[in-house]
């Protein structure tokens, strides 16, 4: 037998029982799923996989998270409204024929992306399946707190979302990466609001949160599905933005720099 390929054998029987360890921490998710109607071989070819990480950091992190402990002032600042409205000027043309179908304003989604995503700069790089399926088997343990099993129900919810969602292979599944808290995208949206309220606007076949005419389509029809309209008051827009990320902070702050967007520079 050649050295490379005895070499290569070495490599997989090493990796084997890591594979075993990892697939059996996994099991009674596996058996909770596949008791609720997943198709347990499609659950295996998942989890074996060494990319189906069990993420223990993300269990305290999403209990201690805190919207009022974040900086949404920086969205205020020149950086932030200047790529913002260079954005506006270059997508001028879609984000208008997204308000004629949505009637939302360009300003708003703008906004809105800004603070999410920097307007897809920054989408994350947690792989989504990891982060939902840790929180869920998180809170699975008989030793969970109620904080730990709160948020297990959540994500196990969102984890059955995400694989009706995306009924293609595990290994495509596991390509999909975003926030330690399983939200995605371009406008960050976690499975459930994406199966509700995501559009095919470019017409490629599938909704692609990563695509710029989904991502602003899909927070379009999510504001205008939570009764958005151009004749709102102030304080009914921000209660609306609210829905979106229930902070005050947050929503301030998309409701504030989509205010400065509509003034234009010669208002600063």
């Amino acid at each position: 037998m050649p050295l490379a390929t005895r070499l290569a054998l070495f490599l997989v029987l090493v990796a084997l029982p890591l594979t075993a360890q990892a697939q059996s921490g996994w099991q009674p998710l596996i058996e909770r799923l596949a008791a609720d109607g997943y198709d347990q071989a499609r659950l295996q070819t998942i989890f074996s996989d060494p990319r189906a990480e069990f993420l223990e950091w993300v269990i305290p992190k999403k209990s201690t998270h805190s919207e009022a402990a974040l900086d949404y002032e920086q969205f205020l600042q020149d950086e932030s409204r200047q790529r913002a409205a260079t954005f506006l000027d270059t997508h001028r043309s879609l984000l208008a024929r997204i308000e004629a179908t949505y009637n939302v304003a360009p300003e708003i989604l703008t906004a809105l992306l800004e603070v999410e995503t920097r307007l897809g700069n920054y989408t994350g790089q947690t792989r989504t399946v990891n982060a939902l399926a840790s929180l869920a088997r998180g809170g699975m343990d008989d030793k969970a707190n109620a904080a730990a099993k709160r948020q297990g129900q959540w994500a196990y919810k969102e984890l059955k979302a995400l694989l009706d969602w995306r009924p293609q292979s595990g290994a495509e599944l596991l390509k999909l990466r975003g926030s330690p808290f399983g939200a995605f995208g371009i406008p960050q949206f976690i499975p459930s609001s994406a199966a509700a309220y995501g559009q095919d606007f470019d017409e490629s076949g599938r909704v692609d949160l990563f695509s710029l005419p989904d991502a602003l389509a899909s927070a379009a029809l999510y504001l205008q599905k939570h009764g958005w309209t151009p004749d709102l008051d102030r304080e009914d827009k921000l209660q609306i933005i609210k829905h979106y990320n229930h902070s005050t902070p947050y929503a301030k702050a998309v409701l504030a720099l989509a205010e400065r967007l509509s003034r234009g520079p010669e208002a600063e």
